[in-house]
C-alpha cells in the first residue's frame, strides 16, 4: 500500500527577544562646588637600619684602586669598539655628502680610531689624506660644473652686430648730401 506523502513541516521563525530597556534616571547636573587644592600626605618615610658591620657602604681606598683597575680593563675593549663603530658612522655619514672622498673611506677610519686624531673632525681628516688629490678633484668638479653648464646653454640669439656701412665720417659733402635728401624724403632737390 502506498503511504500518502506527507507535507514538510513548517516551522514558525522565532524572532530574537529584546531584553527591555531599562529607563534610566535623570542626572541632575550638580551645582559646582569651588575646587579645593588638594594636598598630598607625605609617605612614611622608612626607618634607618642600624649599620651592620659585615657590609660597609665605603670602599677602602687601596680596594677602590683595585676595582677600578678591574673594571677599566673590562670596559676597555667594550669602549674601543663603541667609538669605532661611532666614527664608521660619522664616516660614511661625511660620504654621503661628499662621495669624491670614497676611495680613501679606508685611511679616513684609520685615522679617526688613532689616539692622535682623536678628536679632529672627519672632514679635516679626509681633506690630510687627500692632499695630493685635491687639486684633482677640484678640477674634476670643475669639469662636472661647465659641463652642466654646456648642457643647460640656451641655443638663443648671439651677440648683435652692427651693419658694416659707408664711413660717412669720410665721405664727400655730395655723397652726405644725397643720403640726408634720401633719409628725410627728398628726391632730387
Amino acid at each position: 500500500m502506498d503511504e500518502p506523502s506527507k507535507a514538510p513541516e513548517v516551522k514558525p521563525v522565532e524572532t530574537p527577544v529584546e531584553p527591555p530597556v531599562e529607563e534610566k534616571p535623570e542626572v541632575k547636573p550638580e551645582e559646582e562646588k569651588p575646587l579645593e587644592p588638594e594636598t598630598r600626605t607625605p609617605e612614611p618615610t622608612p626607618e634607618p637600619k642600624p649599620e651592620s658591620k659585615e657590609e660597609p657602604d665605603e670602599v677602602a681606598p687601596e680596594d677602590e684602586a683595585a676595582i677600578s683597575k678591574v673594571v677599566a680593563r673590562q670596559l676597555n675593549p667594550v669602549q674601543k669598539r663603541m667609538e669605532e663603530q661611532a666614527n664608521i658612522i660619522e664616516t660614511t655619514n661625511f660620504l654621503a655628502a661628499k662621495p669624491e672622498f670614497a676611495k680613501y673611506r679606508d685611511t679616513i677610519i684609520k685615522h679617526m680610531n688613532h689616539p692622535a686624531y682623536k678628536n679632529i673632525p672627519v672632514d679635516r681628516i679626509a681633506k690630510m689624506v687627500a692632499g695630493d688629490d685635491l687639486i684633482k678633484l677640484g678640477a674634476q668638479q670643475e669639469r662636472e660644473a661647465q659641463k652642466k653648464v654646456a648642457e643647460t646653454k640656451a641655443g638663443g640669439s648671439s651677440v648683435r652686430t652692427t651693419p658694416v656701412g659707408k664711413d660717412w665720417h669720410s665721405a664727400t659733402k655730395e655723397e652726405f648730401e644725397a643720403q640726408k635728401a634720401s633719409v628725410l624724403g627728398r628726391q632730387g632737390q
